[in-house]
């Protein structure tokens, strides 16, 4: 682990190192993911430019819209435990309880969790598997012309669209889920000013986002829910590490005889390599009342062109079946 260490005093500075040393730098904040991609040789940056002493990244505070704004450096904790969001943007509460532990979110940040790079076998994931690793022809993560994963049958990459940058990893960020749900926006600063992504649009595949090498996350920001929806998330993973195999998150406002829905996201993680939105399931739900409701024909044709390898594949789609039935019929009863 032979690298520079810079402590960036505030947001310019830390863009300027960005810009100035490219692909040789890499953003340190909480660092859970970071130093361990290092330490399993998934990369080697020669800079790590530390904003975790940058002041204003860190908060939690509502505008006078209802717009819920979240500092990038806010510890996931703080997330969790905070009484307004709880209340008010609850699918977010729900969603941060699910990540690792708390030692883990004491030191993540949103920031962090949001540009995690993906959770492959073949390219980060266990100490063991490096040795694995090297016998192998680097996959497209490493700089490589193949997708070791794409030709094995795994639980954990996508088994649906067409693979990003070569890679068929899912979005590793357990966020980005509910975000899509609540039409949150990203707020990035770099080298050209400042820029608001919507989160639909951050999220690349393939390990990427839409951010440039210049460019760090700031702020994310959540607008406000009219009226009292009702919303639900859950999470499938496997094993103490508690990566996310697939997750789902649903958010409804029904009409005032609570027979319809005026308005309904519903977004299914770890099939694809960035989180579906189910538009046809939502468009059944506009249309007919909820106590008829059957969304095995409208989920056909949002899983339309899933790709079943092996038996592991074929029980994540059967998987990914329920927890939509089963999360869409605790949301909506």
């Amino acid at each position: 682990m032979n690298f520079e260490y810079i402590q960036a005093r505030d947001i310019p500075e830390a863009v300027r190192m960005l810009k100035k040393y490219g692909e040789e730098s890499r953003i340190l904040a909480g660092g859970t993911e970071l130093l361990v991609n290092i330490r399993h040789h998934a990369m080697s940056p020669k800079i790590l430019v530390d904003i975790k002493s940058i002041p204003s990244l860190s908060y939690i505070k509502y505008d006078e819209n209802g717009v819920l704004r979240i500092g990038a450096l806010t510890p996931l904790r703080n997330i969790e435990r905070s009484p307004e969001i709880m209340n008010r943007h609850p699918l977010i509460s729900e969603c941060v309880r699910s990540i690792a532990t708390l030692q883990i979110k004491n030191v993540g940040t949103i920031g962090g969790n949001l540009c995690q790079t993906v959770k492959c076998s073949y390219y980060n994931q266990s100490h063991v598997n490096w040795f694995m690793r090297q016998s192998l022809e680097p996959c497209r993560q490493r700089g490589g012309s193949v997708c070791h994963a794409s030709r094995v049958d795994t639980l954990n990459h996508a088994i649906l669209g067409k693979p990003q940058n070569g890679c068929i990893a899912t979005t590793a960020s357990d966020l980005a889920t509910p975000l899509l749900a609540l039409s949150a926006s990203i707020r990035v600063t770099g080298a050209r000013g400042e820029r608001l992504v919507a989160a639909e649009n951050f999220f690349k595949g393939g390990g990427r986002t839409t951010l440039q090498r210049d460019e760090i996350v700031t702020e994310i920001d959540i607008p406000s829910v009219a009226g009292t929806p009702r919303s639900a998330y859950r999470k499938y993973s496997q094993g103490t590490r508690n990566f996310s195999i697939l997750n789902i998150a649903v958010i409804a406002r029904l009409n005032p005889h609570q027979k319809f829905c005026e308005d309904i996201r519903i977004i299914l993680g770890g099939v694809s390599v960035i989180p579906l939105r189910l538009n046809s399931v939502e468009t059944q739900f506009k249309k007919q009342e909820i106590s008829s409701w059957d969304t095995r024909k409208s989920l056909m044709n949002d899983l339309q062109g899933t790709k079943v390898r092996g038996n592991l594949s074929e029980y994540k789609l059967k998987r990914a079946k329920t927890m939509v039935f089963d999360v869409i019929h605790s949301t909506l009863g």
